[in-house]
């Protein structure tokens, strides 16, 4: 299967050559010392890059590793990228073996490519890096390139690109997925959680519980509204909020729960509508990163007034672009939305203090096109968990991302946790330079973040020490759909070899990140 590749790359072809058994070792011996004179020659002209189609000349006698190219729907993505990259050579000593036959392999998950000649030449030992992004962004586009342009045709040749027929169309799409009776699109995430807010009449006075180690906007949105944002302590294991620390929050200008399915596993929605329930609060869920995921038992806005979503380009249903979404199953709370995304009108003409806040018609375009594989993408995500969770198993120094029995986790994120708060740092920079995208979510609680709280009301309740703990030492691996094997090999020999370096000075148990007292909802 071909392997993909960008334009102007230079990298070591990985694709199954066509190998001439027939050719007499002598002519292999003559043909390999051309082409090592000649590329040398090219090499000094062009340093790297010269090389690099130098030996992709040489590939194409060799017999290297087939790389595999994820198919979609049974069809071969019409894209292609590197995979891998020269960044060290070594020459080696003359073959001892004179009559061998040209081969190119692999070694450990990719990590050094040794190619043996039967000429005076060899290479032995040539360390390559592989580029793995952390976003899959162009290439998910070119798998359904065609789905998602018929529908941006259809918006264009409409004339109607605010509130016309393609967001009513995605709007029932996506209430229908949800198993909603409403869907109402807006103009991203975070004003998904203010407007509902705002519909349900909340705001100065009053106060809203999450916790701290969400992105930023879960606390901005109350802001927003004018509420006070309340924060407790996340769980050891899921990093969503701790049903155990809510109760403790709660007083009489408590209004709102917010439960944020952090990094696309659920809260512990049964037990936090319970604590909803006794105390005559509203829940809303911020469901920005774990669409498609499902707990113990329950479904997403099932047991919620409402569930907000974001559609940035990042998520794993995302537009080109930002946007956002509320699903309810609340009539109330549907209609004001939708008066308070549009001006405060529902009728032309009459308004009413309101907001521009509305899910354009091509970004629901789009959206509606890549919904229909949103649940066999995020297939593709768990099974690229799996990979990285049985190659980093062995790991001393990390800590592994932990999906609850009876959830159905989809990896908006795959998180590891350093067992040291000060290895954070040099392994993220390391597999940096190693041509690892990795990213940290998030590296700075929102309580820790400089100037908090800005004027706005805050309150922390009980220690953080969870909250703070995964932001000290969180790390994201590359997640997307239209990852490789290859890619994801790649990336767990890297971590393994910075663990390899560090297992020795690795406390035994479990790091601070999770180490934690566990609570019914992540025992």
């Amino acid at each position: 299967m071909p392997n993909r590749r960008s334009p102007g790359s230079h990298s070591v072809s990985t694709q199954t050559a066509t190998s001439n058994a027939s050719t007499p070792a002598l002519s292999r011996t003559a043909w390999f010392q051309r082409s090592w004179r000649a590329g040398m020659a090219e090499w000094e002209a062009a340093a790297r890059g010269g090389f690099a189609r130098w030996l992709h000349g040489a590939f194409q006698h060799a017999q290297p590793s087939p790389s595999r190219t994820p198919r979609f729907n049974g069809a071969t993505p019409c894209e292609t990228r590197p995979a891998l990259h020269i960044s060290r050579v070594k020459l080696g000593q003359p073959d001892a073996a004179r009559n061998s036959a040209v081969c190119a392999r692999p070694g450990e998950h990719g990590k050094f490519l040794v190619i043996k000649t039967d000429g005076r030449f060899a290479l032995s030992n040539l360390a390559i890096t592989m580029k793995v992004e952390f976003y899959g962004h162009v290439h998910q586009y070119r798998n359904i390139q065609a789905e998602i342009d018929a529908n941006l045709q259809k918006v264009l040749l409409s004339g109607n690109y605010v509130q016309g027929p393609m967001l009513k169309q995605f709007e029932a799409e996506l209430a229908a997925y949800s198993g909603t009776k409403y869907a109402v699109g807006v103009g991203n995430g975070t004003d998904a959680i203010w407007l509902v807010l705002m519909a349900l009449g909340i705001g100065p006075g009053d106060e809203v519980i999450t916790h701290p180690n969400t992105f930023f906007a879960t606390a901005e949105a109350i802001w927003i509204a004018g509420a006070t944002a309340v924060f407790v302590d996340c769980c050891p294991k899921t990093k969503c909020i701790c049903p155990d620390k809510i109760e403790a929050a709660i007083t009489p200008r408590t209004k709102a729960i917010i439960p944020v399915h952090l990094y696309g596993q659920c809260a512990d929605m049964i037990a936090i509508r319970k604590i909803a329930d006794k105390h005559g609060l509203k829940l809303i869920e911020d469901n920005a990163q774990a669409i498609g995921a499902h707990g113990r038992g329950f479904k997403i806005a099932e047991l919620s007034d409402a569930a907000t979503t974001s559609f940035i380009i990042q998520k794993n249903l995302g537009t080109f672009g930002d946007g956002g979404a509320v699903v309810t199953n609340n009539p109330d709370i549907d209609a004001r939305v939708r008066k308070l995304r549009n001006h405060g009108s529902n009728q032309r003409n009459v308004h009413s203090f309101g907001f521009n806040s509305r899910l354009d018609d091509l970004h629901a375009g789009v959206l509606s096109a890549k919904l229909k594989h949103i649940d066999a993408w995020n297939d593709l995500r768990r099974q690229w968990a799996a990979r990285y969770t049985a190659g980093l198993k062995d790991c001393q120094t990390i800590d592994l991302p932990i999906e609850l029995l009876g959830y159905r986790h989809v990896y908006h994120l795959y998180v590891i946790e350093t067992k040291k708060p000060e290895w954070r740092d040099p392994l993220l920079d390391f597999l940096v330079k190693e041509g690892i995208d990795a990213k940290t979510h998030y590296s700075i609680a929102i309580h820790k973040q400089d100037g908090f709280p800005w004027g706005k009301g805050a309150c922390l309740v009980g220690p953080l020490t969870n909250a703070e703990a995964n932001a000290a030492c969180c790390i994201s691996l590359p997640m997307y759909p239209e990852l490789t094997e290859a890619e994801v090999d790649y990336v767990i020999a890297k971590v393994r070899e910075w663990d390899a370096r560090h297992a020795a000075e690795a406390p035994a148990g479990k790091g601070p990140a999770q180490s934690g007292a566990t609570c019914a909802s992540c025992s």
